[in-house]
């Protein structure tokens, strides 16, 4: 059953500055869960404080859309809502209301006309699930922009892994056994070894903290200049569960896979097309 809810007109603010942008939202309910989307599109001015600011404007087009969670149960999801407005660089506590977070680079003051100036800039950002299933929700935020004058653009994924059993976003410490550390360490550097282009010695490689898991195993992500130049991209190292067996938690392996100590699945396959 799908209640469906949609705002011709959103306000935005920042700092006490209205912006008015665009906006549509709707509701889903899945099995003991609710979620929303949003979406928002409009055109600002860059702060003077901003490091690409000059004597004239520079107009920022920022857009985005986004998939949260109403409910989950009967659990209290303030924590976990909280972190993905985070990620996502929203704020969604205001009813009919889109608020853009202010960044260390990015600081719109003032709301423009859309069809009198020309945006050279730009931000945008997807918040969307790629991991459902009756135990493990995963959140994944691709963000890009780009600012007139700059050598070149940027881009990010962050991921967020949430436990619907425990109500917890997870950590890599939650997941593997204690005292394993090391050798998951290892097996990340062992899948960059053949990398030329790495800028970091390979024996100062650590685990990030930014990491999805899927149905085959956990992806490690490194962002762009993290551990190699920007002409390397995110660089990503795959681990798949039966490389993982011996370090993780037992009762993680069966979570994540949806098998028990005996390997006879107990769990659904999960539902990886994203929302």
């Amino acid at each position: 059953m799908q209640d469906i809810k949609i705002a011709a007109f959103a306000v935005v603010v920042l700092t006490g500055t209205l912006f008015t942008f665009s906006c549509s939202d709707s509701k889903q309910t899945h099995d003991g869960m609710t979620l929303e989307s949003y979406s928002y599109d409009g055109i600002a001015c860059l702060n003077l404080d901003s490091a690409y600011a000059d004597s004239d404007p520079v107009y920022l087009r920022a857009t985005g859309r986004g998939v949260m969670p109403v409910s989950i149960g009967d659990a209290d999801i303030t924590f976990l809502r909280d972190s993905l407005q985070v990620i996502a660089g929203v704020d969604l506590t205001h009813e009919d209301k889109v608020l853009l977070r202010r960044t260390q680079e990015y600081s719109p003051v003032e709301v423009v006309d859309t069809l009198a100036v020309t945006a050279d800039s730009f931000e945008e950002n997807e918040l969307s699930v790629v991991l459902i299933t009756p135990r493990v929700i995963v959140w994944r935020s691709f963000s890009a922009g780009y600012t007139a004058g700059a050598a070149h653009g940027r881009y990010g994924t962050t991921y967020l892994n949430y436990s619907i059993d425990d109500n917890k976003i997870l950590d890599i410490s939650d997941l593997i056994l204690p005292g394993a550390s090391k050798e998951l360490e290892d097996l990340v550097r062992a899948q960059l070894k053949n990398n030329r282009e790495l800028l970091v010695p390979l024996d100062q490689i650590y685990v990030p903290t930014n990491f999805e898991i899927t149905i085959d195993g956990l992806n490690f992500v490194y962002g762009i200049y993290e551990i190699a130049p920007y002409a390397a991209g995110e660089i990503v190292v795959n681990l798949d569960y039966y490389a993982l067996a011996d370090l993780l938690r037992p009762e993680i392996l069966e979570m994540l896979t949806g098998r028990d100590e005996k390997g006879d699945a107990s769990r659904p396959k999960p539902a990886t097309t994203p929302l």
